[in-house]
């Protein structure tokens, strides 16, 4: 790096700061809304299941994105398709351990989405077998 200040660097829009930008909005502003909306739109009973998986839905967002932004800071490029195009050893490095970290926490996001799942599939199949026929 040359002598440019590091909010001239981070704002360049070539690093991963502009898709965890994005990710940001999809992951903690649109799913929990969509989510919400539906688990109270069907009327979920499992009270339990709604906590376990709005903590792993936050918690895991939030680390996730954590990878995105701290690799962003430390001016990992958005556009590679491997890390190991990447010239900088140290900047190779730490997009790889930021990715390594951000798919562990896309799967505590997996589950939670998974959980939600599982309780609008129960509500639905209780519904239906107290549906008359």
């Amino acid at each position: 790096m040359d002598d440019q200040p590091i909010c001239r660097l981070v704002s360049n829009g070539r690093n991963l700061f502009v898709p965890a930008h994005f990710h940001t909005y999809y992951l903690l502003g649109l799913l929990p809304m969509l989510i919400g909306y539906y688990y109270h739109a069907l009327g979920s009973a499992s009270e339990k299941c709604g906590m376990w998986g709005l903590s792993l839905l936050i918690g895991g967002s939030f680390y996730f994105l954590a990878m995105f932004f701290i690799a962003g800071s430390l001016q990992v490029p958005r556009r590679y398709s491997d890390y190991n195009a990447i010239p900088l050893k140290t900047v190779r490095a730490i997009g790889q351990d930021t990715a390594t970290l951000g798919a562990i926490f896309a799967v505590l996001i997996l589950v939670a989405v998974g959980l939600f799942l599982a309780a609008f599939i129960r509500k639905d199949r209780a519904a239906n077998a107290s549906a008359p026929h």
